[in-house]
């Protein structure tokens, strides 16, 4: 089956998080380290991806050279580069919000996903946008990195569908 894997980068302090679902919404790895190299960092996501074949979502927040070195060695077609800016993180959560509360997504206990989960928050800021965070002193790496794969189901239930077209077989959409 297709995996939609979504990746979060760590910077400074913060953790460095991946996580992969299937295409029926459940998790299926986890991983979550601090204080990686890049290599390092780029040997765990293409080793996931090895056993975990499908879409890569990465956070390409920053110009950094591994965005274009997975890109390389998994295939172009198979990452997706996702820049967060304030739209596009309210856009993954408000969609990630959506899928939790339909009951698309199951994890097993994953202390760290359900503690992130729990302290995550909003604010309206004064121009009335919603702004979406961890707050001051806590994490939203593995929320994001959530977020991120989330972000592909619907990519991997198309693939899916045309697979099953392309077989013969009978299509679920």
């Amino acid at each position: 089956a297709p995996y939609a894997h979504g990746w979060d980068f760590a910077r400074h302090q913060d953790y460095f998080v991946g996580i992969v679902l299937d295409a029926t919404g459940d998790v299926v790895h986890y991983h979550r380290s601090q204080g990686d190299a890049w290599p390092h960092i780029q040997q765990t996501i293409e080793d996931a991806a090895a056993e975990y074949p499908g879409v890569v979502a990465l956070d390409a927040s920053r110009d950094n050279k591994i965005v274009a070195d997975l890109a390389d060695s998994l295939g172009r077609g198979r990452v997706e580069p996702v820049k967060f800016s304030p739209s596009t993180k309210r856009d993954l959560i408000e969609d990630l919000i959506a899928t939790i509360e339909a009951g698309e997504l199951t994890a097993p206990d994953i202390p760290q996903l359900r503690h992130e989960l729990s302290v995550f928050e909003y604010d309206v800021t004064p121009s009335g946008t919603v702004r979406y965070d961890a707050p001051e002193g806590f994490h939203d790496d593995t929320v994001d990195a959530l977020a991120l794969a989330a972000s592909q189901l619907d990519q991997l239930q198309v693939r899916r569908s045309r697979r099953q077209d392309d077989s013969g077989g009978i299509s679920f959409m």
